[in-house]
This record gives C-alpha cells, sequence and structure tokens, in this order.
C-alpha cells in the first residue's frame, strides 16, 4: 500500500456557510422563543404532556388535523427542558415566526446545516473540504487565470504549474479528509437570506430561511495524502521558500474561502 502522511488542520470561518442536507424543519419541528429556535425533542416532550396530564388533549388537537392549533399548543407548552439544541435567530427571522403564527397558516420551513445525527452538532464534511482543495488545485493547474491582486494565489499558481507530472486527477485521488468538527459547540445562527442567479440582469433572488455557522467559528479535521501527492505539495512548499505541505493545503483553502 501505498504511503500516507496525515496533516492536522484547524480552519477559522471567515463569512457564514451553510451545507444543506436537502431536508428542511417545519413549524411543527420547533418554536421559536425569545429571538432563539427550540429543536423539539419529542421524548421528552411526549414525557412533560404525560407529567401533566395533557398528553391527551395533544392528541385531540392532532387527530382534528387542525394545523395552526398544533403550532400555538407546541408554541405554549415547549421550553428549553424539552429542546434537543437551541439555536439563536435573527430579529427577521423571529418578526416573520410571529407574523406566520399568528396569520392564516405558519409555513416557515428552515433549511439547517449538516449535524452529526448523534450529538446534534454542526460540522462540514470531508467531502466539501476535499472539493474546496481540488476545485481550486484544479483550477491553478488546468485554467489559465486572469491576473490577481492576491500575491498568495499568483506564487500558489506559478508553483503549481512549474510542476511537471502532477495532474489534478492524481492529486484527488491521494487526497483524503475527515469531517471537520468545531471546537465545542458549533455557533450556528438562522437567518433570512436570497439567492441571486448572477445571470439574471435583474438579479431578483429567491428568499429562503436557513442555518449558517457563523463567523470565528473554529473547526479542526484531518488531511491525509499518499506518498505521490504528498511529493507534489513539498515540490509546491519548495516553490514558495520552502513551506511545508501543510502549508499549502491551508493556503489552498485560505484561497477558497
Amino acid at each position: 500500500m501505498p504511503k500516507t502522511e496525515s496533516i492536522f488542520i484547524e480552519l477559522n470561518v471567515l463569512t457564514p456557510i451553510h451545507i444543506g442536507t436537502g431536508e428542511e424543519w417545519y413549524p411543527t419541528d420547533y418554536v421559536i422563543k425569545d429571538k432563539e429556535l427550540l429543536y423539539i425533542d419529542r421524548t421528552k416532550f411526549t414525557k412533560k404532556l404525560q407529567a401533566n396530564r395533557i398528553f391527551n388533549t395533544f392528541i385531540a388537537i392532532c387527530e382534528n388535523s387542525n394545523v395552526k392549533a398544533i403550532q400555538q399548543f407546541l408554541l405554549d407548552n415547549v421550553s428549553k427542558s424539552e429542546a434537543r439544541f437551541t439555536i439563536p435567530v435573527t430579529e427577521e427571522v423571529q418578526q416573520k415566526y410571529s407574523n406566520e403564527i399568528h396569520g392564516s397558516r405558519n409555513q416557515l420551513a428552515i433549511s439547517p446545516h449538516i449535524r452529526n445525527t448523534y450529538s446534534g452538532i454542526s460540522y462540514i464534511p470531508g467531502s466539501t473540504i476535499k472539493g474546496a482543495l481540488v476545485g481550486i488545485i484544479e483550477n491553478l493547474i488546468n485554467r489559465q487565470k486572469k491576473a490577481s491582486k492576491s500575491r498568495a494565489y499568483r506564487d500558489l499558481q506559478t508553483a503549481i504549474y512549474a510542476l511537471v507530472g502532477t495532474t489534478a486527477t492524481e492529486f484527488s485521488q491521494g487526497l483524503h479528509c475527515s469531517d471537520f468538527i468545531s471546537l465545542g459547540n458549533a455557533p450556528s445562527k438562522v437567518v433570512d437570506v436570497t439567492y441571486v442567479n448572477a445571470f439574471i440582469e435583474e438579479k431578483k433572488g429567491v428568499p429562503t430561511t436557513l442555518e449558517c455557522l457563523t463567523r470565528d467559528t473554529k473547526l479542526v479535521g484531518k488531511v491525509t495524502v499518499n506518498t505521490k501527492t504528498l511529493q507534489g505539495l513539498q515540490a509546491i512548499g519548495e516553490k514558495l521558500q520552502g513551506r511545508s505541505a501543510s502549508d499549502i493545503l491551508k493556503l489552498a483553502l485560505a484561497i477558497y474561502s
């Protein structure tokens, strides 16, 4: 088997990051109180209803399929003690929820950031980190880029073009990334955003509500490279005045972010 080397890297989030799961939280999954989203732990909530002898009341409301009544019941009876986790929300999201809950029907769906199924802690998947690294390397190797104001970018571009015999495919095959986990609880926030298509002149976007990791979130992970990829990184490092393979990976990620 080819020799490998692991490099531990710490990342610091510079701008809000959202990596979705394809799922959505609906208003029967959470409540929002005092600028905090409380994601309901159904087991804890059921035990509370049984202890307070209002479980049958809740069942009767559900059987009537009265969505507004269900949502109001949850808002009145869910507290932090029945929350699996809590997430801060912006003033805009708080107001939108308040308007919806007192309107004709609350349809405020929220797209969550990917999180560990068991711990509930948000993270960045290794596949995303690898995509960032491979993407920047592929762009540098395969495409002529316009002159950049970034000295680091120009230096890295020059070094990679000078690295004879290394292709983007070989780089990708020799690179493996772990998930990047936060140091402590990953701070996230629920915000309102608008997706804008840069190719549409009017730049009219689609508003949506989602959870994102916030600035200054710190995450750690491991990047493992095989011999050939490591040699390529080291060769690039030599072109950049003695920088290590770890420095090059960090530089590529810094450029990506």
